[in-house]
């Protein structure tokens, strides 16, 4: 294919495809010959007076090419042309320089910041106008490709999605054929033979079966190849006897040990499990039950509380040793007081117990006589 067939249709962009040109120059009367010239190319020119102006510019849109005066007050085209170098969505657009005069210090700095290249005014209107238009090609053929790109993206993860759900759809149908065929027949040959029969050559030219009986070790291998023509009855092997087969036999055995988890550290497969396959683990003990908190008691009645505080105090009296009532009546006689009928006893057992020759461990009124 050769190269400039690549780029047919690109040099002349549509319509719908025109490219922004900024333009940046602090003089009116430059501006407008700018304008003049470049609308030959039916592009969207935009207009900036200083170098503030174009920095706004350049963040608001994305620029094909820009032309900017080298001298102009405030920030002047050098520095400028750093600023816009630093971001990033601007860091690739190709800039001219247009000034009167040129030194090689000059041109040296400016073409380490960006510069593509340097116009020496006054311009000559169709030097101006290819040099531009060149810069204009290049970018809508940029934005074609990219769009290609996202195109073909597209159509890749549509195609992607469409074959996942065709997989999945023929996958549903054999889960459903397999467990129609399980169910409609109880012999095990005759189920695995139709097994079989569903896979090759639906899903591929060749399937091995390995039935086996985890609880005696007792294996069955069933091989079914594709037939060898149209019409004829696909081929059983049973065994493992050929190469086919025992190949077919350790990838199946791979495969499982892949797909199941490891066993944990410490423990064994059982005996007579099959490879890769790991017991069941034992059933977790019940947890017992929660013993719940008794509820709170309700506060008694008042009358209830009152009692139960006399019987309180009456024990704590009881309790007192004698001498220690004995000292309390006293006091009481000492001070004088009267307090009814009560305190009248408790004065008499005081004054008995003080009265000469009286065995104070002998009641009142059973002493021995003088």
């Amino acid at each position: 294919m050769p190269l400039s067939a690549l780029f047919d249709g690109y040099a002349t962009p549509d319509a719908a495809e025109r490219a922004s040109i900024l333009i940046v120059d602090d003089l009116p009367e430059k501006l407008l010959v700018f304008e003049t010239i470049l609308a030959d190319l039916d592009q969207h020119l935009v207009i900036a007076r200083s170098g503030s102006e174009a920095l706004r510019e350049v963040l608001r849109q994305q620029f094909a090419v820009i032309l900017m005066d080298v001298n102009m007050p405030g920030i002047d085209g050098l520095e400028t042309a750093r600023l816009i170098r630093g971001y990033r969505r601007s860091a690739h657009t190709p800039i001219i320089f247009v000034t009167a005069y040129a030194d090689e210090l000059q041109t040296a700095q400016g073409y380490s910041l960006g510069a593509v290249d340097y116009i020496l005014s006054p311009v000559i209107p169709d030097v101006l106008r290819s040099k531009v238009r060149v810069f204009v090609d290049l970018f809508i053929m940029q934005q074609r490709l990219r769009q290609q790109a996202l195109e073909r993206i597209a159509i890749a993860r549509a195609e992607a999605a469409q074959r996942a759900a065709e997989e999945n759809t023929r996958r549903s149908i054999f889960l459903a054929q397999a467990g129609r065929e399980l169910a409609d027949s109880l012999d095990a040959d005759v189920a695995m033979r139709r097994l079989l029969a569903l896979l090759v050559p639906n899903f591929a030219p060749r399937a091995l079966l390995w039935l086996r009986d985890a609880g005696h070790g007792h294996e069955r291998v069933l091989r079914c190849d594709a037939p060898p023509a149209a019409g004829e009855p696909a081929p059983f092997i049973e065994g493992r006897e050929q190469m086919l087969s025992e190949v077919l036999y350790d990838a199946t055995r791979t495969a499982i040990e892949q797909m199941m988890p490891p066993l944990p550290h410490g423990a064994s497969a059982a005996p007579h499990a099959p490879p890769g396959l790991r017991p069941r683990p034992p059933a977790r003990r019940a947890r017992p039950a929660r013993r719940r908190a008794p509820a709170p008691r309700a506060a008694a009645p008042r009358h209830r509380q009152r009692r139960r505080a006399a019987a309180g105090r009456g024990r704590a009296h009881a309790r007192r040793p004698a001498a220690g009532r004995a000292a309390s009546a006293a006091r009481l006689a000492d001070a004088g007081g009267t307090g009814g009928p009560r305190r009248d006893r408790l004065r008499e057992r005081a004054a008995v117990r003080r009265a000469p020759g009286r065995d104070r461990r002998t009641p009142p009124g059973r002493g021995r006589a003088a």
